[in-house]
């Protein structure tokens, strides 16, 4: 198959996924908080947020395992990939042994360390329970999507992705409607999402790798002092994007309140959610650049980053526009019980850096393949240490409640905005021996068109009130039209748009 046809099918396979995935987000947030309130839907984040924390201990070794076993494999020193493969997951089966002490710990005294109702004290412990448990069999289980990603078989994942995602949504509707509302259904059901992507990854390995296998005679010290040495400085960078946006949710329930934090879990779902989404996309170049460095073809991986700016950019106006605009309108229809238009600003506020951060994932990708990790994460863990004292010294400073959520939701943002501005374009640049100006100007291109699409629709705004999900519905869908188009034109060159236009003809 064609390296654009791939392209195609790759990123068209993931559409299909996230856009299943966030259909049914949108349907199960608001029917979960509906059953079991915002004050317990909260924990459901706290509980990820955590997580994160733990997988720290984790992240050294396994950030870099896939890119160590994909090189080489292509270079075809199977070998030299099994000794990784092996290494990897026989040390990740003794972290997880290592980690059930903390994590029982955390769960017995969860209410000396966070303020919690009594009345759903139980629930919320078998809540963290199930979160953690997911998280062991993710690390475990985490080095057999190498198969899919050697390959570049990312349509394969993101469908068995849409699979997973619709049997928890199954598995959720069916426990709310048949039992009593719990909250830990839903650390339930990633128990069951992650454990059915366990069994695909097992199936696809053993498929497309059969020579890959577990052994201990493939269990090298050497392997795993190349994988932490690589990959200590991604724990840095989990560091910084927990002091950056993980304790957000924390440092609320400390400083403002347990109902407050309820608000600004359920404001910062949909932005999540989109920052996510497109995390996800920009993991639809690494495998083509992953090749490309293995083969020491730099100027291919120059071009994959600036048109990955343009597409990203130009699908990024979307939902931009869609919180920035219509969030007021949204939020009054998507959670009725709650004040929309405190939900719309707090979201408008987490989601101000994603006018830059969005279009400029794939770049991040490039200090993974260069083995440059040492740069992004010093980067991202200065600007993490100066936003979460930033936001201490606002504490001891700022006494209103409103007013603290905000400068807690909007300091990580602020650094968010400096580094993917003047960090990130030119540390790239630099890993690839390229002008610093290299990635400016798709860059420019794309807050060019997210700024004229905002004033645009705040401007149809006053002439169409939304006042039910058909108009909203309609709405989006104009959005998303004229997103695409002016992005065509404005953002694309004459040879990226003939591509993208053979590329739609031909699988139209």
């Amino acid at each position: 198959m064609g390296e654009s046809k791939r392209f195609a099918k790759n990123m068209a396979a993931k559409a299909f996924s996230l856009g299943l995935n966030l259909l049914i987000s949108f349907f199960l947030t608001p029917y979960i908080i509906q059953h079991v309130g915002s004050e317990a839907y909260g924990f459901v984040g706290l509980a990820n947020d955590f997580v994160d924390c733990a997988r720290i201990a984790t992240v050294a070794l396994n950030s870099m395992a896939l890119r160590f076993i994909a090189i080489s494999l292509h270079k075809g020193d199977e070998e030299k990939a099994n000794q990784y493969f092996s290494s990897v997951m026989i040390v990740n089966f003794l972290m997880c042994l290592i980690l059930l002490l903390p994590f029982g710990g955390v769960v017995i005294f969860l209410d000396k360390l966070l303020h919690i109702s009594k009345e759903i004290l139980t629930d919320v412990r078998l809540l963290w329970s199930f979160v953690f448990i997911n998280f062991l069999i993710s690390v475990q289980s985490s080095s057999f999507s190498v198969a899919l990603f050697a390959k570049n078989r990312i349509d394969k994942e993101s469908f068995r992705s849409a699979e997973s995602v619709g049997l928890r949504a199954l598995f959720l509707v069916a426990c709310y409607a048949l039992f009593p509302p719990k909250v830990y259904y839903v650390g339930v059901s990633y128990c069951i999402l992650t454990l059915y992507v366990f069994i695909t990854n097992f199936y696809y390995t053993k498929k497309y790798l059969p020579n890959l296998t577990v052994s201990k005679k493939y269990f090298d010290k050497g392997a795993v002092k190349t994988l932490f040495a690589s990959g200590s400085w991604n724990c840095l960078t989990k560091i910084a994007t927990i002091l950056s946006t993980g304790l957000d949710l924390v440092l609320v329930n400390l400083f403002v309140g347990k109902s407050e934090m309820g608000v600004v879990s359920v404001s910062k779902a949909m932005p999540n959610t989109c920052f996510s989404v497109f995390v996800i996309l920009s993991s639809v170049f690494l495998p083509r650049i992953t090749e490309e460095y293995a083969k020491g073809d730099m100027k291919k991986i120059a071009e994959n980053g600036v048109f990955s700016i343009k597409l990203l950019g130009i699908l990024a106006a979307i939902p931009i526009v869609i919180l920035g605009v219509f969030g007021d309108a949204f939020y009054r229809l998507w959670t009725p019980t709650e004040d929309a238009n405190l939900l719309w600003l707090l979201s408008a506020v987490a989601g101000a850096a994603f006018v830059f951060s969005l279009s400029t994932q794939n770049l991040w990708n490039v200090f993974t393949v260069t083995n440059r990790v040492k740069t992004s994460a010093l980067g991202l863990f200065i600007t993490a240490a100066l936003s979460i004292i930033t936001v201490f010294i606002s504490m001891a400073v700022v006494q209103d409640r409103t007013t603290r959520m905000f400068i807690i939701v909007g300091t990580s943002v602020l650094y968010n905005v400096l580094m993917s501005v003047f960090f990130l374009p030119q540390a790239a640049a630099k890993c690839l021996k390229l002008a610093k100006s290299t990635f400016y100007k798709p860059i420019f291109k794309t807050v060019l068109l997210i700024v004229t699409m905002t004033v645009l629709f705040f401007a149809i705004k006053q002439l169409f009130y939304i006042t039910g999900w058909m108009n909203f519905i309609i709405m989006f869908l104009a959005v998303s039209i004229v997103s695409v188009f002016l992005g065509i034109f404005l953002v694309l060159n004459k040879g990226e748009r003939r591509w993208l236009i053979n590329i739609l003809t031909r699988h139209r």
